[in-house]
């Protein structure tokens, strides 16, 4: 499925990323499987990406860093539509 993310939801996707990514997931504060790192590149990069099963998986693990804000709360009620 081809997705497209605004501005704003690419801003919060980074956030995300960098705090599951670089906040310790698995230890050492700088490990990211090469997916979670094609992802974020292809977000920031282009207008639409084509989501998979693992993308979306991805995104759902990465949207737990959620804050809760109106804006987030939208964005995951889209990844969960995915």
């Amino acid at each position: 499925m081809r997705v497209s993310f605004s501005d704003t939801e690419k801003r919060i996707l980074e956030l995300w990323y960098s705090s599951k990514v670089y906040g310790g997931h698995w230890g050492d504060n700088f490990f990211a499987i090469p997916e979670e790192e094609i992802l974020i590149n292809k977000i920031k990069n282009n207008d639409e990406v084509e989501i998979d099963s693992i993308y979306k998986r991805i995104l759902k693990y990465w949207s737990e860093e959620s804050n809760d804000t109106p804006e987030e709360e939208e964005l995951r009620k889209k990844i969960e539509n995915l």
